[in-house]
């Protein structure tokens, strides 16, 4: 779903429980529905190259991830449960 310009995903994302890698790098997104907190099986989450200012706490939800790039877009800071998963082993690109 990369390169595709869009602006916001779905609350039904969530519904996605099966999915590992998620890419939606270079979009237009400014902000992620809470329920990309359920996807219990993502283990990469791309969000390079949009235009986020904050992701939503649900991410501290996602104990499978390993990789999260937040790189290029406007976010000041990561929300604080996201420190869980980074003593979990997760490597974060910002």
């Amino acid at each position: 779903m990369r390169i595709n310009k869009l602006k916001q995903l779905p609350a039904s994302i969530g519904l996605l429980s099966k999915l590992q890698h998620l890419n939606l790098s270079s979009n237009a997104l400014m902000e992620l529905p809470n329920s990309i907190g359920k996807l219990m099986m993502l283990k990469e989450l791309n969000l390079n190259n949009n235009k986020l200012i904050h992701v939503p706490e649900s991410i501290g939800d996602l104990n499978s991830l390993e990789i999260l790039n937040v790189r290029a877009n406007y976010l000041m800071e990561l929300p604080k449960s996201v420190i869980k998963l980074k003593e979990q082993g997760l490597q974060v690109y910002k």
